[in-house]
């Protein structure tokens, strides 16, 4: 009876082990804030004299980028500033031939969000790194013939795969619920947070600040709270859809950085959302198809108790980083 007590136990701990170390592993290599895709931003300002002034800033530990450029000759080169947490660096080119200039940024491994400061108004537009390089046309941007549907349908999926707390409110969401109740309360939250996504962006009310963040943490230790008791979630449409809202702040911090083109904000946000879904949906299909592979039946609510423990823990991290950061 010794004997077999000790095999179940020690079964049950292999099969929550592998959880247990992605989980930790997640947390100690996340710094409590979700939302930076880790991408740099080019900024473009046509200048008078056919001149552009190009200013780069990347995240911290960035090496410094290098710019190739065609059909241009630079005349001012600022050197990388590290004494902020971005790594800064700026140009200034002579562009006799505007149709033909063409800028390559080298050393960019996640991709950049360009934009053009010439306008009243933002220009912006996501571009992917292709082997650590990024290239643009710059006085297209300039022009407003940037945008592009497919970038900010590629930004909007990139941003939902790298904000942890989003896909851990999403995980817990596979924890509480399973079937039809699954679906709704996923499509609660993708509501609540396309509202207040255009809502954000449209400017009717703020993007997510320090204090909006640590709530956006503190709804994961509330649904990791509700997987562990017995009644699980009650008026849980109402309670995601609102949860969603709160998201769906920290979703437009992103867009707006990236800036939307005055003439085409409805196209670009519905892209960027139709990625943000995209994204989600690929990360609830790929949890619900390792919790059926990975999982023994008689193990699956020791495991969901334990990644529920692990992911309050987790937005309680979040919560303090962010409450003490901000």
């Amino acid at each position: 009876m010794g004997a077999s007590r000790v095999t179940t136990a020690s079964v049950r701990m292999r099969s929550v082990a592998p959880c247990v170390l992605a989980l930790c592993l997640l947390l100690v290599s996340q710094r409590g804030f979700s939302h930076d895709l880790g991408l740099v931003r080019i900024d473009l300002s046509p200048l008078p004299a056919s001149r552009l002034a190009i200013s780069v800033n990347a995240p911290p530990g960035s090496a410094p980028a290098t710019l190739f450029a065609q059909g241009c000759q630079p005349v001012e080169m600022g050197e990388a500033a590290r004494d902020t947490p971005l790594v800064n660096q700026r140009w200034i080119l002579e562009c006799a031939h505007a149709g033909e200039a063409v800028l390559r940024f080298d050393g960019i491994e996640e991709g950049a969000v360009v934009t053009s400061a010439g306008a009243a108004y933002t220009e912006g537009m996501f571009l992917d790194s292709v082997e650590g390089e990024v290239s643009v046309r710059p006085f297209d941007l300039v022009a407003g013939t940037g945008y592009s549907f497919a970038g900010y349908l590629q930004l909007g999926f990139k941003h939902i795969l790298s904000g942890w707390d989003h896909l851990l409110f999403v995980l817990m969401l596979c924890l509480l619920a399973s079937g039809w109740r699954l679906v709704k309360l996923v499509t609660a939250f993708t509501v609540g947070h396309s509202i207040t996504l255009a809502m954000a962006v449209l400017g009717y009310v703020a993007v997510a600040g320090a204090a909006a963040e640590a709530c956006i943490a503190l709804s994961i230790v509330f649904l990791a709270r509700q997987v562990l008791v017995p009644a699980g979630l009650a008026h849980g449409y109402a309670i995601v859809g609102a949860f969603g809202m709160l998201h769906g702040l920290g979703f437009a911090g992103a867009l707006t950085e990236a800036g939307l083109p005055a003439d085409r904000i409805i196209p670009a946000l519905l892209a960027f959302n139709l990625g943000v879904e995209a994204g989600q949906l690929v990360f609830v299909a790929l949890a619900l198809v390792l919790f059926t592979l990975l999982v023994r039946p008689g193990l699956l609510q020791g495991t969901r108790a334990t990644l529920a423990w692990l992911g309050g823990a987790m937005g309680c991290y979040w919560t303090l980083t962010r409450v003490v950061a901000g």
